[in-house]
């Protein structure tokens, strides 16, 4: 069995909702703490405007296997920096702990940076992409492998499989399942058909796909890079009912241009 398939057992149903939106509580895994999220962006706010909010850019590095190890790397750097306006994320990683993925991810989502931008390259696969998503902006380089499948368990050696014990692992696999399916739903937008499908194939990627369901927002040289002057743009179209021709629906999207208001960058 592939690495980046390894779950963790245990749990049961339920699904890590996105940061800043509401959703039902979770059993399979805890989902990021709203509350302590909104009091942490209300405190950065007052930090900065004090003059005490300290380091303002933190840059994290989500590479290789992605396990406990990386939890407490990635939570001490948001620790050192906890009013910080702006996070990079850098992804090149083939998956590995599916419950250390979203340790991070809820990590991430509960941080109050307003800018929270990811960068994939080489490979986003498995529990790395859950990580990924964590961030509202999200781009690719050129070739990188994107992945994401249903989630397996290896038998544990020196026990008797059971027919009980077949259910209880088949149970957990379906909870680990609909909480990766239900968070790239509420991440991206996508349908649920549509990241079921995904899933089901178990197979990498391509980016014009990955771009159109809403995994990532713009790929290197084959996209036009996101602006934070787009969204305002957008608006002001749709004040004075204009007609646009020729255009992608991604761009307009909410997803979109949500990733437009966190990109780091601004156009022309």
């Amino acid at each position: 069995m592939r690495k980046d398939e390894i779950l963790v057992a245990g749990g049961s149903a339920g699904r890590p909702p996105p940061s800043r939106q509401a959703a039902p509580p979770t059993t399979f895994f805890p989902g990021p703490r709203l509350r302590m999220a909104e009091a942490r962006r209300d405190m950065a706010v007052q930090a900065r405007a004090d003059g005490q909010a300290g380091p303002q850019y933190i840059s994290i590095a989500i590479e290789g296997e992605i396990d406990e190890r990386m939890v407490a790397r990635v939570k001490t750097q948001l620790d050192a920096a906890p009013h910080a306006s702006t996070l990079r994320m850098r992804v090149n990683s083939n998956g590995g702990n599916l419950h250390s993925a979203l340790r991070i991810y809820n990590a991430i989502c509960e941080h109050p940076a307003s800018r929270k931008s990811a960068r994939a390259a080489g490979r986003c696969q498995s529990a790395a992409l859950v990580a990924f998503l964590a961030c509202d902006h999200r781009e690719a380089a050129a070739g990188v492998l994107i992945l994401t499948h249903e989630a397996a368990v290896s038998p544990v050696r020196n026990r008797r499989w059971t027919r009980g014990v077949h259910q209880s692992a088949a149970d957990r696999l379906h909870a680990a399942d609909e909480a990766i399916l239900d968070l790239i739903c509420e991440r991206t937008g996508a349908t649920r058909a549509t990241v079921r499908t995904l899933m089901e194939a178990d197979e990498n990627i391509h980016l014009v796909r990955a771009l159109s369901v809403g995994l990532i927002h713009e790929f290197d040289g084959c996209t036009r890079p996101c602006s934070r002057d787009w969204p305002e743009r957008v608006r002001n179209a749709w004040k004075t009912q204009a007609v646009v021709v020729g255009m992608p629906n991604y761009l307009f999207s909410p997803g979109y241009l949500a990733a437009c208001a966190a990109t780091l960058r601004r156009q022309p």
